[in-house]
Parts: structure tokens; C-alpha cells; sequence
């Protein structure tokens, strides 16, 4: 098995996990999702891995998504007003973001790009 195999083996086990987490979710939040989730576990395992695989690249991407939207929000709000020395007034419709969490998420993405350097370097 090369290290591409590797790789990808890897991010699908990651988008299966999403998938998993995503199931259960479901099935908390809604009863009636928990009886058709119920009968996805009791059926082909081959089948379900797909369907799992599928909903966590989803979820995935919807994660990326949220993740550049939020950084782009702080690098934007972080960028001085050129309105003559005064701050523009925000009126967006979305929320600011609690500086804690702006780090958070900056510490994250820096070790998703570290993870994915080494995952790079294994494929070489």
C-alpha cells in the first residue's frame, strides 16, 4: 500500500466518522430518523461505510466552508476603515465572533496545515 492509499484511506475514515457522528445526531434530534437509522445499521455494512462516507464529506465541506467564512469575517473586521480615520458602523447580519474562538480556529487551521504538510511529505 503506498502512502496515496494511505492518505486517502485516511480522509475516508475521517468522512466515515463525520458520517457516523452525523447519524447520531439525527437520530437524537428526530425519532422518526432514529428507526430508519436504526434499520441502516442492520443492513449491508459495505453500503452504509458508502452512505456514511458521502454525508461526512458533506460535512466536511460545510466545516471548510464555515471555517473560511469566520476567518474572513475577522480578517475583514481586523482591516482598518479608510473613511477618513472613522470606524464604518457594522450593521451585518452575522455575529461577531468572540476573540477566543478566533484563536482557536487560527490554532486549528495551523495544525490542519501542519497535518497536511506531513500527510504530503508521506506521499513523496
Amino acid at each position: 500500500m503506498n502512502s496515496n492509499d494511505i492518505a486517502q484511506f485516511v480522509q475516508k475514515g475521517f468522512h466515515i466518522t463525520l458520517g457516523a457522528a452525523s447519524l447520531v445526531a439525527d437520530s437524537i434530534q428526530n425519532p422518526e430518523k432514529r428507526d430508519e437509522n436504526m434499520a441502516k445499521l442492520n443492513g449491508d455494512f459495505n453500503v452504509l461505510s458508502e452512505e456514511l462516507a458521502v454525508e461526512g464529506a458533506k460535512k466536511d465541506q460545510e466545516a471548510r466552508q464555515l471555517v473560511e467564512t469566520l476567518v474572513g469575517q475577522v480578517g475583514t473586521a481586523a482591516q482598518p476603515s479608510s473613511t477618513s480615520g472613522y470606524a464604518a458602523s457594522s450593521k451585518s447580519s452575522t455575529p461577531a465572533v468572540p476573540a477566543d474562538i478566533v484563536q482557536d480556529l487560527k490554532t486549528l487551521t495551523l495544525q490542519l496545515s501542519s497535518i497536511r504538510e506531513d500527510l504530503e511529505k508521506e506521499r513523496e
